[in-house]
Protein backbone atom coordinates (compact mmCIF):
# COMPACT_ATOMS: atom_id res chain seq x y z
CA UNK A 1 0.00 0.00 0.00
CA UNK A 2 1.02 3.64 -1.30
CA UNK A 3 1.77 6.36 1.75
CA UNK A 4 0.83 9.44 0.37
CA UNK A 5 -0.13 11.48 4.19
CA UNK A 6 -0.47 15.16 3.44
CA UNK A 7 -0.72 15.05 7.41
CA UNK A 8 2.70 14.01 9.31
CA UNK A 9 2.23 10.11 9.93
CA UNK A 10 2.26 10.44 13.75
CA UNK A 11 -0.93 12.49 13.36
CA UNK A 12 -2.93 10.12 11.69
CA UNK A 13 -2.05 7.68 14.46
CA UNK A 14 -2.40 9.86 16.81
CA UNK A 15 -6.33 10.35 15.97
CA UNK A 16 -7.18 6.67 14.73
CA UNK A 17 -6.50 5.67 18.29
CA UNK A 18 -4.85 1.97 17.35
CA UNK A 19 -1.92 0.71 18.93
CA UNK A 20 -1.58 -2.45 17.12
CA UNK A 21 0.32 -0.34 13.61
CA UNK A 22 -0.80 -3.45 11.18
CA UNK A 23 -4.53 -1.50 11.69
CA UNK A 24 -3.65 1.96 12.28
CA UNK A 25 -4.67 2.72 8.12
CA UNK A 26 -7.54 1.05 6.56
CA UNK A 27 -10.76 0.85 7.81
CA UNK A 28 -11.31 -3.06 6.56
CA UNK A 29 -8.90 -4.05 9.26
CA UNK A 30 -11.17 -1.78 11.98
CA UNK A 31 -13.65 -4.18 13.85
CA UNK A 32 -17.23 -3.47 12.38
CA UNK A 33 -16.21 -2.59 8.97
CA UNK A 34 -18.69 -1.04 6.02
CA UNK A 35 -20.94 -0.40 8.58
CA UNK A 36 -21.15 3.09 8.34
CA UNK A 37 -19.49 3.77 4.75
CA UNK A 38 -19.44 7.58 4.20
CA UNK A 39 -17.77 10.98 5.39
CA UNK A 40 -20.93 13.71 5.70
CA UNK A 41 -20.37 16.85 7.57
CA UNK A 42 -23.13 19.01 8.25
CA UNK A 43 -22.11 22.57 9.57
CA UNK A 44 -23.70 25.61 11.31
CA UNK A 45 -21.96 28.72 9.26
CA UNK A 46 -22.35 32.43 10.27
CA UNK A 47 -25.16 32.59 6.89
CA UNK A 48 -26.59 29.29 6.66
CA UNK A 49 -25.84 25.59 6.99
CA UNK A 50 -23.82 23.26 4.50
CA UNK A 51 -23.81 19.76 3.99
CA UNK A 52 -20.85 17.84 2.42
CA UNK A 53 -20.66 13.94 1.38
CA UNK A 54 -18.45 11.64 -0.60
CA UNK A 55 -20.07 9.65 -2.88
CA UNK A 56 -18.77 6.25 -2.73
CA UNK A 57 -20.96 3.24 -1.76
CA UNK A 58 -20.45 -0.87 -1.81
CA UNK A 59 -23.39 -2.99 -2.88
CA UNK A 60 -23.62 -6.62 -3.02
CA UNK A 61 -20.41 -6.53 -0.58
CA UNK A 62 -18.16 -6.47 -3.56
CA UNK A 63 -19.64 -3.22 -6.20
CA UNK A 64 -18.49 0.15 -5.66
CA UNK A 65 -20.45 2.67 -6.89
CA UNK A 66 -20.90 6.73 -6.45
CA UNK A 67 -24.14 7.91 -5.91
CA UNK A 68 -25.75 10.51 -4.14
CA UNK A 69 -25.52 10.13 0.26
CA UNK A 70 -27.52 14.04 0.42
CA UNK A 71 -30.47 14.16 -1.14
CA UNK A 72 -33.81 16.59 -1.10
CA UNK A 73 -37.00 14.67 -1.65
CA UNK A 74 -38.98 17.83 0.75
CA UNK A 75 -38.86 21.45 -0.27
CA UNK A 76 -36.42 22.85 2.22
CA UNK A 77 -35.21 20.31 3.74
CA UNK A 78 -32.05 18.44 3.01
CA UNK A 79 -31.02 14.82 4.40
CA UNK A 80 -27.64 13.21 4.60
CA UNK A 81 -27.58 9.18 5.42
CA UNK A 82 -24.57 6.88 6.67
CA UNK A 83 -25.16 3.45 6.99
CA UNK A 84 -25.60 0.00 5.69
CA UNK A 85 -26.54 0.92 2.26
CA UNK A 86 -30.00 -1.27 1.95
CA UNK A 87 -31.10 0.51 4.82
CA UNK A 88 -30.29 4.02 3.07
CA UNK A 89 -32.28 2.52 0.35
CA UNK A 90 -35.02 2.01 2.52
CA UNK A 91 -35.14 4.94 4.39
CA UNK A 92 -35.36 7.06 1.14
CA UNK A 93 -38.13 5.13 -0.46
CA UNK A 94 -40.45 5.87 3.01
CA UNK A 95 -39.07 9.92 3.07
CA UNK A 96 -40.11 9.95 -0.64
CA UNK A 97 -43.64 8.71 0.50
CA UNK A 98 -44.14 10.69 3.57
CA UNK A 99 -43.31 13.66 1.00
CA UNK A 100 -46.12 12.95 -1.38
CA UNK A 101 -48.68 12.07 1.26
CA UNK A 102 -47.91 15.43 2.86
CA UNK A 103 -46.75 17.94 0.24
CA UNK A 104 -46.73 20.76 2.75
CA UNK A 105 -45.14 19.04 5.91
CA UNK A 106 -43.60 21.17 8.57
CA UNK A 107 -40.09 20.73 9.30
CA UNK A 108 -40.58 19.70 12.83
CA UNK A 109 -42.72 17.21 11.84
CA UNK A 110 -40.76 15.72 8.79
CA UNK A 111 -37.85 15.31 11.50
CA UNK A 112 -40.31 13.10 13.65
CA UNK A 113 -41.07 11.34 10.87
CA UNK A 114 -37.27 10.49 10.17
CA UNK A 115 -36.54 9.65 13.50
CA UNK A 116 -39.43 6.93 13.56
CA UNK A 117 -38.16 5.51 10.42
CA UNK A 118 -34.68 5.61 11.62
CA UNK A 119 -35.94 3.50 14.70
CA UNK A 120 -38.15 1.04 13.13
CA UNK A 121 -35.28 0.48 10.16
CA UNK A 122 -32.72 -0.28 12.31
CA UNK A 123 -34.66 -2.51 15.39
CA UNK A 124 -36.09 -4.74 12.47
CA UNK A 125 -32.73 -4.98 10.10
CA UNK A 126 -29.74 -4.49 12.49
CA UNK A 127 -29.02 -7.90 12.54
CA UNK A 128 -29.76 -8.89 8.62
CA UNK A 129 -28.23 -5.60 7.74
CA UNK A 130 -25.03 -6.37 9.85
CA UNK A 131 -25.24 -2.09 10.61
CA UNK A 132 -27.45 0.59 10.92
CA UNK A 133 -28.14 4.78 9.90
CA UNK A 134 -27.49 7.70 11.12
CA UNK A 135 -28.60 10.95 9.70
CA UNK A 136 -27.86 14.28 9.35
CA UNK A 137 -31.03 16.91 9.04
CA UNK A 138 -30.61 20.68 7.52
CA UNK A 139 -33.79 22.76 6.80
CA UNK A 140 -33.89 26.24 6.03
CA UNK A 141 -36.66 29.16 4.69
CA UNK A 142 -36.04 30.81 8.00
CA UNK A 143 -34.29 33.16 9.76
CA UNK A 144 -32.58 30.49 11.00
CA UNK A 145 -32.16 27.07 9.19
CA UNK A 146 -31.88 23.83 11.79
CA UNK A 147 -29.43 21.16 11.90
CA UNK A 148 -30.69 18.18 13.44
CA UNK A 149 -28.55 14.84 14.26
CA UNK A 150 -30.64 11.78 14.02
CA UNK A 151 -28.93 9.14 16.36
CA UNK A 152 -29.46 5.39 15.54
CA UNK A 153 -31.94 5.04 18.26
CA UNK A 154 -34.25 7.71 16.28
CA UNK A 155 -33.48 10.58 18.65
CA UNK A 156 -32.57 14.09 16.90
CA UNK A 157 -30.62 16.43 18.37
CA UNK A 158 -29.69 19.87 17.40
CA UNK A 159 -26.37 20.60 16.07
CA UNK A 160 -24.98 24.08 17.04
CA UNK A 161 -21.65 23.98 15.89
CA UNK A 162 -20.99 20.62 13.08
CA UNK A 163 -21.36 16.96 13.10
CA UNK A 164 -19.75 14.05 11.01
CA UNK A 165 -21.30 10.76 10.76
CA UNK A 166 -19.75 7.68 8.88
CA UNK A 167 -16.94 5.57 9.12
CA UNK A 168 -14.50 8.32 8.06
CA UNK A 169 -15.12 10.14 11.12
CA UNK A 170 -12.00 9.49 12.21
CA UNK A 171 -9.51 10.34 9.69
CA UNK A 172 -10.94 14.16 9.46
CA UNK A 173 -11.06 14.71 13.24
CA UNK A 174 -7.83 16.43 13.20
CA UNK A 175 -8.03 18.84 10.27
CA UNK A 176 -11.53 19.56 11.55
CA UNK A 177 -10.55 20.39 14.72
CA UNK A 178 -7.94 22.68 13.64
CA UNK A 179 -9.25 24.38 10.66
CA UNK A 180 -12.71 25.16 12.45
CA UNK A 181 -13.71 28.72 12.85
CA UNK A 182 -16.51 29.91 14.80
CA UNK A 183 -16.46 32.13 11.69
CA UNK A 184 -16.58 30.25 8.69
CA UNK A 185 -19.10 30.93 5.69
CA UNK A 186 -21.13 28.08 4.27
CA UNK A 187 -18.68 28.20 1.32
CA UNK A 188 -15.37 28.26 3.50
CA UNK A 189 -17.01 25.47 5.57
CA UNK A 190 -17.34 23.15 2.02
CA UNK A 191 -13.95 23.71 1.59
CA UNK A 192 -12.96 22.53 4.50
CA UNK A 193 -15.39 19.45 4.28
CA UNK A 194 -14.49 18.60 0.55
CA UNK A 195 -10.55 19.05 1.54
CA UNK A 196 -10.93 16.29 4.39
CA UNK A 197 -13.36 14.12 1.87
CA UNK A 198 -9.75 13.97 -0.66
CA UNK A 199 -7.61 13.61 2.21
CA UNK A 200 -9.10 10.32 3.46
CA UNK A 201 -9.45 9.19 -0.35
CA UNK A 202 -5.87 10.05 -1.52
CA UNK A 203 -3.98 8.54 1.76
CA UNK A 204 -6.40 5.53 1.27
CA UNK A 205 -7.31 5.72 5.21
CA UNK A 206 -10.95 4.43 4.78
CA UNK A 207 -11.79 2.73 1.44
CA UNK A 208 -15.38 2.97 2.17
CA UNK A 209 -15.05 7.30 1.95
CA UNK A 210 -13.89 8.64 -1.87
CA UNK A 211 -15.58 10.49 -5.12
CA UNK A 212 -14.19 8.14 -7.67
CA UNK A 213 -14.41 10.29 -10.91
CA UNK A 214 -17.49 12.24 -9.92
CA UNK A 215 -16.98 15.49 -7.29
CA UNK A 216 -18.67 15.40 -3.35
CA UNK A 217 -21.72 16.72 -2.94
CA UNK A 218 -22.31 19.82 -1.42
CA UNK A 219 -25.69 21.64 0.27
CA UNK A 220 -26.18 25.00 1.04
CA UNK A 221 -29.04 26.21 3.53
CA UNK A 222 -28.81 30.08 3.90
CA UNK A 223 -30.25 31.61 6.31
CA UNK A 224 -32.70 33.95 5.65
CA UNK A 225 -32.54 37.83 6.69
CA UNK A 226 -34.98 38.81 9.89
CA UNK A 227 -37.14 41.18 7.28
CA UNK A 228 -37.71 38.82 5.02
CA UNK A 229 -41.23 37.45 4.20
CA UNK A 230 -42.32 34.78 1.75
CA UNK A 231 -44.49 38.15 0.05
CA UNK A 232 -41.52 39.59 -0.40
CA UNK A 233 -39.08 36.76 -1.26
CA UNK A 234 -41.68 36.26 -4.40
CA UNK A 235 -40.76 40.08 -4.72
CA UNK A 236 -36.81 39.71 -5.40
CA UNK A 237 -34.91 38.87 -8.52
CA UNK A 238 -34.26 35.09 -9.82
CA UNK A 239 -30.50 35.96 -9.20
CA UNK A 240 -31.44 37.26 -5.25
CA UNK A 241 -33.55 34.08 -4.80
CA UNK A 242 -31.03 31.62 -5.72
CA UNK A 243 -28.67 32.62 -3.33
CA UNK A 244 -31.41 32.49 -0.90
CA UNK A 245 -33.01 28.83 -2.11
CA UNK A 246 -31.82 25.78 -0.43
CA UNK A 247 -29.85 24.01 -3.04
CA UNK A 248 -26.92 21.43 -4.30
CA UNK A 249 -24.04 23.89 -5.58
CA UNK A 250 -24.09 25.31 -8.89
CA UNK A 251 -21.18 24.07 -11.34
CA UNK A 252 -19.89 27.65 -10.51
CA UNK A 253 -19.98 27.46 -7.17
CA UNK A 254 -18.64 24.00 -7.51
CA UNK A 255 -15.79 25.06 -9.57
CA UNK A 256 -15.11 27.80 -6.87
CA UNK A 257 -14.89 25.48 -4.40
CA UNK A 258 -12.39 23.15 -5.79
CA UNK A 259 -9.96 25.83 -7.08
CA UNK A 260 -9.84 26.67 -3.20
CA UNK A 261 -9.28 22.86 -2.32
CA UNK A 262 -6.35 22.99 -5.07
CA UNK A 263 -4.74 25.85 -3.34
CA UNK A 264 -4.74 24.70 0.31
CA UNK A 265 -4.56 20.86 0.04
CA UNK A 266 -0.31 20.94 -0.40
CA UNK A 267 -0.40 23.18 2.70
CA UNK A 268 -2.35 20.74 4.95
CA UNK A 269 0.77 19.67 6.18
CA UNK A 270 2.44 22.56 7.40
CA UNK A 271 0.23 24.66 9.43
CA UNK A 272 -3.49 24.33 9.43
CA UNK A 273 -4.39 27.44 11.78
CA UNK A 274 -2.49 29.79 9.30
CA UNK A 275 -4.61 28.15 6.00
CA UNK A 276 -7.17 30.68 5.03
CA UNK A 277 -10.27 29.08 3.87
Amino acid sequence: MKLRLALPFFLVLLEVNVLNEKNLLRVEEIPNKGKEMTYILGARCTDGIVLVGDRKVSRGGASVEYEDKVFSDVGNVVIGASGAVGLFDKFRRQMREVAVLNPSIKPADFIKEAEKIVYDLNSAYYERARGSIDLLVAYGRTRRGQLQYVTRLGLAEEVRRYQVIGSGTPYGAYLLRNMWKETLTMKQAAVLGVLIVKHIEDNELDEAVGVGKTNPQIWFVPDWPIDLTDDRYEKLTKEEKAALDTRETSKAELDEIQEKVAEHYPKIGINLREISL
